[in-house]
Formats: structure tokens, C-alpha cells, sequence
């Protein structure tokens, strides 16, 4: 039988999803883990695949990963055998041909960007003109296997609690292209370029590039994928998951008033220079 399960995980730490030789990424440490648990014997013979590579730093709610095994996964004894911060929380049994990159019907990202005054409604009037089919290649990170002309089905921008909160849907992103996507209206929304700029980084036959810097890794998250099949969430998962994501917002929640502290008495240091 072939499985799909749904997997959380927290990027910081890792050098990525896919394997490395010699870095410890997620993928080595979910076939480890799905090894010692005696579901697979290896990658090949399962036929393990996964829906999206995600970079060093990127984090996920919904990646989700498939394999080939003769028994059912019990994702309680699988979560139970992983490092905290990696949770499988659904699952589903798929046809034998299944592929969890190739038939996805939609993918769904979201990026967190701290406000630093930038022009909210002018970047969600500009975010009209990058949906649609475009050509991407001076938004994007060169991909020989991967043409630049692509989709994107809607991108919506919000404002809440002083961080920008950057949606994008797609049924596949090239790579970097969410993160250089969002530095560029992020600078438009400063002021650093006009909106116009937009028109000439869609423009393959302009030879201008801006050169954009991919906003950083930290602030990415996998959110969902949609498939023509739904999966079974086990409530024991979702309430690990919820209790480690209690744990991280306490521990940060403590950390920023740490740092406003220091930072306050910074102030008063100032204050009595000359």
C-alpha cells in the first residue's frame, strides 16, 4: 500500500527539507526515523516522495511526504521517534502511482514580513499585476529543469499586529520566487521603486534586473496543499503540535520582553552620553 502524510515542522535548524551529504535536513531524518520504525527499508523500494523541496530555514505546516509500506503508519509512534518541532499530524492511504509534487492541485504560502511603514494598499494594488501567467525568470533563482513562465492564482497582502502577512497560491512556485516576490513589494511599498518596475521585471525582452535579494528564509511557511482526496487528522498529533507551538510562542513571548528590557536600558545609557 501506498500512504501520504500530512508533516509540520519548524525550519530553523536545518539546512533544508531535501538530503545533503553531511547536513542534517528533514528528509534524512524522517527516512531515519520511518527505518527505525520499520516502515521502509530505504528510499527507492519505498518509492519515497515529497511535495515541496523547501530551503534552509523554511518552515512547513502541510508538507507532505509518500511511501510505499506493507502496514499503515501509526503516526503516534512515528511523532514519538522524532525531534521536537517534527510532527506528522494527518494521513491518508493514495493509488500506488501517487505523487505528492505532481498532483497537487493547489499549493498554498505565507509569508511573515515585520511592517516598517510600508504603503499597505499600494502593494495590494500591485500584487494584481504579478497574478496571472507571467514569466518569472527575474523573480525566481535559475532552474535548468524548470521553465520561468509560469502561474500564480492570487496573492493577498494584510496588516496585523505590525507584521505583513504575504499569501500565495499556486499549483507550483520556481524557486525563490515567493521570497524575491515579496523583497520587490516590500521596497515598492517603501518607496525604493516605483510601482511601474513591476512591468519591466515581467518583461522578458527588458533587459533591466533588479537584482532582488530573496527576503529571508525565516519568515516562510508551506500552509497547504490541496489534493483531489482528503486526509484522516489524528486529534493525539494535532494536540502534540499544539502543545509545542504553546511552548515556542512562551519561550518568545519571554525572549522579546528580555530584549525590550535590555533595549530600554540601552535607552537610558544614551541618554546619559555625550
Amino acid at each position: 500500500m501506498r500512504y501520504a502524510l500530512k508533516l509540520f515542522y519548524d525550519g530553523a535548524g536545518y539546512h533544508g527539507f531535501q538530503i545533503q551529504p553531511g547536513l542534517t535536513t528533514i528528509e534524512a531524518i524522517i527516512l531515519e526515523t520511518l527505518k527505525k520504525a520499520s516502515y521502509i527499508t530505504n528510499s527507492r523500494d519505498s518509492a519515497f516522495s515529497y511535495a515541496s523541496r523547501t530551503d534552509a530555514g523554511v518552515s512547513a505546516l502541510s508538507q507532505v511526504i509518500a511511501f510505499n509500506s506493507p502496514k499503515p503508519p501509526n503516526m503516534r509512534l512515528i511523532n514519538s521517534l522524532l525531534p521536537p518541532g517534527l510532527v506528522f499530524w494527518a494521513q491518508s492511504e493514495t493509488p500506488d502511482d501517487f505523487n505528492p509534487r505532481r498532483d497537487a492541485l493547489s499549493k498554498t504560502y505565507r509569508y511573515y514580513s515585520p511592517f516598517e511603514g510600508e504603503d499597505i494598499e499600494l502593494i495590494k494594488r500591485c500584487v494584481r499585476r504579478l497574478e496571472g501567467t507571467h514569466d518569472f525568470k527575474k523573480l525566481s533563482k535559475p532552474d535548468k529543469s524548470r521553465k520561468t513562465c509560469c502561474s500564480i492564482d492570487r496573492i493577498n497582502v494584510q496588516l496585523d499586529c505590525n507584521v505583513v502577512l504575504y499569501e500565495f497560491k499556486a499549483k507550483s512556485f520556481l524557486w525563490k520566487l515567493i521570497r524575491k516576490t515579496v523583497s520587490l513589494l516590500k521596497l515598492i511599498g517603501l518607496g525604493v521603486f516605483e510601482p511601474e518596475i513591476i512591468d519591466r521585471v515581467l518583461d522578458p525582452e527588458d533587459s533591466f534586473d533588479p537584482q532582488l535579494q530573496p527576503a529571508p528564509a525565516d519568515g516562510l511557511v508551506l500552509y497547504d496543499i490541496k489534493y483531489s482526496f482528503d486526509f484522516q487528522i489524528d486529534s493525539y498529533s494535532l494536540n502534540r503540535l499544539r502543545e509545542y507551538l504553546t511552548r515556542i510562542e512562551k519561550y518568545y513571548r519571554v525572549k522579546q520582553q528580555l530584549n525590550n528590557g535590555v533595549l530600554n536600558y540601552l535607552n537610558t545609557l544614551y541618554m546619559n552620553t555625550y
